[in-house]
This record gives structure tokens, C-alpha cells and sequence, in this order.
């Protein structure tokens, strides 16, 4: 076995520690090596890195758009948070939903002036603001309250304040979710 080993030309050349002499020269080829024309991996590469700056581009307004938009929401929501508090610490309860309605109907106003799709008809009033009120969240009684009561002498006292700011907020988040489909249908 000892033999076999000694007659292997590699295991020799390992041995010895001259393996280097053995190697063949390098050739070089007779024409230029270039990167141009590129193989159909390097174009793929390129494309993808081509998507996605591109990618990068488009959407980043897109995202910061939707992001202040949020921050928006959640701003006024907060903001009828605590016109609701100031509101309830009131004793005066007529006075505390007058108060509550008025702010209130202000903070629709501005909602309706920051939605670009709704902007139009920020500047409604009287029977025609009511509407828009009522057509972006119908599901209570409460919208025609910003018309009967909202510049009257005294609100009435059975309207619950609670129930009015759930369906505020409620409203606030109807008019920026739906905002497009709203004035689409209100301009008919």
C-alpha cells in the first residue's frame, strides 16, 4: 500500500511541496474580454433593481400620504375627545350640548376642508350642509340635530352627549373612509 502511494504522481507532488510546478500556463484568448454585451442574469438584475427604485419612488408619496392621513384622523378624533370631556364636566347640560354641537360641527367643517374629495362642499350651509352631514353617516338621528338645535336658544335635554360623540367620531372616520364614494354621490 506504502508502493501505491509512492508511485501516485499527485500524492509525489503534495509530498514534495512542488504542486505549483506542475500547473499548465496561463493562455490568454486573442480578443478582448468585455462586460458588454451583458448575459441575460446581469439585464434580470438590473431589472429587478430598476423595480424597485422605481418601486421606491412612486410609493414613498403614496405611503407619507396615507401616514399623515392617519395622523390626521387621529388628531381630530382626539381633538372631539376632549371637547367631549370639557363638555361633560359642564353642569349646565342645555348649555353643554349647545357647546358640543357648535365645536363639534366646526371640527366637521375643517374634516370636510382637509379631505381633498369633500373639500367642494366645505362651504355649505343651512339645509344643504345637513345633508352632506346626514348622507356621510345616516345611521342616526343625530345629524339633523346639527340643523334643529345647533344655533337654537337652548338644545333639547334628552340628547345623550355620549351617544352624540360616539356618532361624531363614528362620522369623523365614515367621512375619511368614504369620502370619494360621498361626494360622488352628493353631486348627483
Amino acid at each position: 500500500m506504502a508502493d501505491s502511494i509512492m508511485n501516485n504522481p499527485v500524492a509525489n507532488n503534495l509530498s514534495n511541496g512542488n504542486s505549483l510546478d506542475q500547473l499548465r500556463p496561463i493562455i490568454l484568448p486573442d480578443y478582448d474580454v468585455s462586460l458588454w454585451p451583458l448575459a441575460i442574469g446581469w439585464w434580470f438584475l438590473l431589472g429587478i433593481a430598476a423595480l424597485l427604485i422605481s418601486g421606491f419612488f412612486i410609493l414613498r408619496p403614496i405611503l407619507k400620504a396615507r401616514r399623515e392621513n392617519k395622523q390626521l384622523l387621529q388628531n381630530t378624533l382626539s381633538l372631539l375627545d376632549s371637547l367631549h370631556a370639557e363638555c361633560a364636566q359642564q353642569t349646565d347640560k342645555p348649555k353643554a350640548l349647545q357647546h358640543y354641537l357648535q365645536k363639534s360641527n366646526d371640527v366637521f367643517k375643517r374634516v370636510v376642508h382637509a379631505n381633498k374629495y369633500l373639500a367642494p362642499f366645505a362651504q355649505l350651509t343651512g339645509p344643504q350642509w345637513i345633508n352632506l352631514v346626514v348622507k356621510i353617516n345616516p345611521d342616526s338621528p343625530f345629524a339633523n340635530y346639527y340643523g334643529d338645535h345647533l344655533y337654537a336658544a337652548r338644545c333639547n335635554e334628552d340628547i345623550n352627549l355620549k351617544n352624540l360623540h360616539d356618532w361624531a367620531c363614528e362620522w369623523v372616520k365614515q367621512a375619511d373612509k368614504n369620502a370619494k364614494k360621498i361626494a360622488r354621490e352628493f353631486t348627483r
